[in-house]
């Protein structure tokens, strides 16, 4: 249910039925790479049609004032910055979300279980990568404590990984290449034909 993971039919992390398959789906192993560079300008363009509809006038107002702010950089620095961003966060989240189990939509409701099932975070080696990841790769310690500052996310991971400990469960972390590897397979396995 997480929009996030919901991108038909340009991307399929399960097989479409017939009537709902496309052609494109058999090379999404190949191009979603590109695609994920996208995902910021799909925000942009959700938070601009969620505030054509708001009623709030500050949120509005300083919504606006940031994409005047973006649209006064040089055409150079900006769409870059905002492909290369989205590209970034997406291979994050998405590498964090798509080759973990996805439950059935009837089974049974546990927040927490269920977030530490469907959700992996990564391991950054060095000081640059944990920069470039952006506290997205604490996705698990993000779900399960959404309104907690990022910044904090470093220390509460290992309060998490006893909490999945104590409780049997597995607590999922891997490294950028694996986590890469991971969703690249989860995109060629949903690319082939059934």
């Amino acid at each position: 249910m997480d929009a996030d993971i919901h991108m038909e039919p340009i991307l399929h992390l399960w097989f479409p039925s017939r009537d709902k398959d496309v052609w494109w789906r058999r090379f999404q192993h190949h191009y979603y790479v590109v695609v994920y560079s996208l995902l910021y300008v799909s925000w942009r363009m959700q938070s601009i049609q969620f505030l054509l509809g708001s009623k709030d006038k500050l949120e509005s107002a300083l919504v606006a004032l940031g994409y005047l702010w973006l649209a006064s950089l040089p055409i150079a620095v900006s769409v870059p910055s905002v492909l290369l961003g989205g590209w970034l966060v997406a291979m994050v989240v998405t590498a964090n979300h798509q080759p973990e189990p996805m439950l059935p939509t009837d089974a049974k409701y546990n927040f927490v279980a269920d977030q530490i099932v469907t959700t992996r975070d990564v391991e950054c080696p060095d000081p640059l990568t944990e920069y470039l990841f952006g506290g997205m790769q604490y996705q698990l310690e993000h779900h399960l404590f959404p309104f907690m500052p990022k910044y904090r996310y470093r220390a509460v991971r290992e309060h998490v990984k006893k909490f999945a400990e104590d409780h049997g469960m597995e607590y999922k972390s891997s490294g950028i290449v694996e986590i890469m590897q991971r969703n690249y397979e989860v995109m060629k396995k949903y690319s082939q034909t059934r």
